[in-house]
């Protein structure tokens, strides 16, 4: 159960987070986070979740609070304190009356939240000393990290960021392009899952770490959604999944064509990671969904 209130020995425990003072109301820090990696569904779960009468997500999918604390360019700090972290984590009237409207039409409940979350993609590679201060803020958090194949998910980072935010044509990008996408120090660490998992798994309490797999969006989002709700601790059932949601891509990278050298060139990159990732899914019990 996390505190009700920020407290000096909680103050005394934080590394990296900002406070202005004692007494900061906790009610609405995160119960859960959705820590990524990037190109692993995490949209698509940020918004079949965000349908859920028992679940509060922000408006914004990214906060990117608690990497901003570690990121030396400031570009993405949008909060000075957990204070003001604090105060996107709970509704305006406007989106309380509108999340409540929607709750009644969609699911016949009324929108009663009793899980927070927000889902920053790049969460994953915290380091064991921003996630200490989370864990320090709620001992009883819950993470979800998805699992991917590192080569496709790279692939998808790539054409994402590289060609369609870039705005340019694939055509114009040269097999050296996409190699150096692919070596950068960031791109290698989003394919680690092994230490992603032991980066988060000592800071959270047994059975709050929860193992997601990217394939199951597309050949069992039911199943997945329910164990998520199950894992989350609130109803699950036909009536809090989204139809149209459900089977959206959402954020698609696109299908433009990769040089066969550069994919050539991955594989090879990324051989350690894929034999990790296929060593973690193995490790996973049932159809590969829940890890505790």
């Amino acid at each position: 159960m996390k505190p009700p209130t920020l407290t000096a020995d909680i103050l005394s425990r934080l590394h990296h987070v900002k406070v202005r003072g004692e007494g900061a109301d906790l009610s609405c820090f995160p119960d859960f986070l959705i820590v990524g990696p990037q190109r692993t569904g995490t949209t698509w779960l940020y918004h079949n979740l965000k349908c859920h009468p028992q679940i509060f997500l922000p408006r914004d999918k990214e906060t990117f609070y608690f990497k901003a604390l570690v990121k030396k360019e400031a570009e993405r700090k949008r909060y000075d304190s957990l204070d003001d972290y604090l105060a996107i984590m709970r509704d305006s009237p406007g989106r309380w009356i509108k999340k409540s409207y929607d709750a009644l039409r969609r699911c016949g409940e009324r929108y009663r939240p009793e899980m927070r979350g927000e889902a920053t993609a790049s969460y994953a590679t915290l380091p064991g000393a921003v996630i200490a201060d989370i864990a320090a803020l709620n001992p009883d958090i819950k993470a979800i990290v998805m699992l991917r194949d590192p080569v496709e998910r790279a692939l998808s980072h790539a054409k994402k960021d590289l060609v369609r935010d870039a705005g340019k044509n694939p055509s114009e990008l040269s097999v050296e392009d996409y190699q150096k996408f692919f070596r950068a120090k960031g791109q290698r660490n989003l394919a680690k899952y092994g230490e992603i998992i032991s980066r988060w798994e000592p800071h959270l309490a047994a059975g709050n770490l929860m193992l997601g797999e990217f394939r199951q969006i597309a050949e069992a989002p039911e199943a997945l959604l329910g164990q998520i709700h199950r894992f989350l601790g609130v109803r699950e059932g036909a009536k809090y999944l989204h139809p149209r949601l459900l089977r959206q891509r959402i954020n698609p990278a696109g299908e433009s064509p990769v040089p066969e050298d550069a994919l050539a060139f991955l594989r090879e990159l990324l051989a350690e990671e894929v034999e990790d990732f296929r060593r973690v899914v193995n490790a996973l019990p049932g159809a590969g969904i829940a890890h505790s």
